[in-house]
């Protein structure tokens, strides 16, 4: 082989990697706008209702954090009040879950809101551990009727048979 030729080999060989090189780049791109779109539409398919947080009743000596979240259509919102530290007696969960209640129905009256209590042990602990308190019993809740505009410990209906 001639020193040209082997020039034109080598050239010729150059130009094919650089050609993969840049298919190889062109389909890392590819796949990498694809799976920002499938993450970016994973987060939107989980992310829950919109949360607000509630400023309502509170109880001495006791930290408590409540929020409102308010799913699309007709599905009632729900108020949750975590205790923080400290488990306050059943009056008082009973004074500050009614008022958290209140709170948001001024907020959006047009639903139902069930009321739930919850008790963290410690501020730095996950949320997502808290332990419900059944203040009402197992089967009793707390809620505001849209329809009658009341706040009221209701039995859990489980439809007719």
């Amino acid at each position: 082989m001639t020193v040209p030729l082997l020039i034109q080999e080598f050239s010729n060989s150059l130009s094919a990697d650089l050609m993969l090189q840049r298919r190889f780049l062109r389909i890392r791109k590819g796949t990498l706008v694809l799976l920002c779109l499938l993450f970016i539409a994973m987060g939107n398919a989980s992310a829950g209702p919109p949360t607000r947080m509630l400023v309502c009743a509170t109880s001495k000596g006791a930290k408590s954090e409540a929020e409102f979240s308010l799913a699309k259509g007709r599905a009632p919102g729900i108020v949750n009040v975590a205790f923080i530290g400290r488990q306050p007696n059943k009056a008082e969960i009973d004074r500050i879950l009614r008022d958290c209640i209140k709170v948001a129905s001024k907020i959006d009256s047009s639903h139902d809101i069930l009321g739930t209590a919850w008790f963290r042990k410690r501020a730095s602990d996950d949320p997502s551990d808290d332990e419900i308190i059944n203040n009402y019993g197992p089967l009793r809740y707390l809620s505001y009727e849209a329809k009658s505009k009341s706040i009221e410990a209701r039995d859990m209906d489980f439809g007719k048979r």
